[in-house]
């Protein structure tokens, strides 16, 4: 984080996005906080009949727990075939 925090000072940036967190995610919210970040609501608009599911308590545990164990390789894969369809949080 600080070598991508010197990169954008170096190069004149006076914003970074730590982009959003899930509510109950406390720990990844105060490693956001401890570097200055400021918390901020978001809102949604759907272009849809109506928004997406939310992925159930269940099924965000089983896939943290799959990502946490898995090598790197794995997680990219993961992460490039869900993010976005699986992990809803909405």
């Amino acid at each position: 984080m600080w070598t991508a925090i010197d990169w954008a000072c170096r190069r004149g940036y006076r914003q970074l996005d730590f982009g959003r967190s899930e509510l109950d995610n406390e720990g990844l919210r105060d490693f956001k906080r401890r570097w200055g970040a400021m918390e901020l609501p978001l809102r949604y608009s759907y272009v849809a009949a109506r928004p997406p599911r939310s992925t159930s308590p269940v099924t965000k545990r089983a896939l943290a727990a799959l990502i946490q164990t898995s090598p790197p390789a794995v997680c990219r894969a993961l992460g490039e075939l869900l993010y976005g369809r699986v992990m809803s949080f909405a």
